[in-house]
């Protein structure tokens, strides 16, 4: 049975949305993070751990995230996986990025976690 990921082929009443997506702020950032740690020289990750660590994730969240969601939830989970953080290490620096953007006056705000 195919996973949630593997639509190739399937029918679907909408038609494919062939727009180019928003390059914004954020998906420059997880796209230089992402590079940055598969980069030979840090080796913290393989491009095909990565790829199996997106289609991993849970259905309902798989289908409810943007690209570049999907690709920080993936990345957050194969190091969390890997040993490299751990998920309260990763959720106090949310917490603490998340402040320091609350005391700027019109920062960014999101749900890109």
């Amino acid at each position: 049975m195919p996973a949630v990921h593997d639509l190739g082929g399937k029918p679907t009443p909408a038609p494919i949305d062939r727009k180019a997506e928003d390059v914004n702020f954020f998906a420059r950032r997880v796209t230089a993070l992402v590079t940055m740690l598969r980069d030979t020289r840090l080796r913290a990750f393989q491009t095909d751990e990565f790829r199996r660590s997106i289609e991993g994730l849970p259905p309902e969240q798989y289908l409810s995230l943007s690209y570049y969601e999907k690709w920080i939830q993936g990345l957050r989970r194969l190091l969390v996986s890997k040993g490299v953080l751990t998920d309260e290490e990763i959720e106090a620096r949310v917490r603490e990025v998340e402040a320091r953007l609350a005391a700027k006056p019109g920062a960014p705000k999101g749900k890109n976690r």
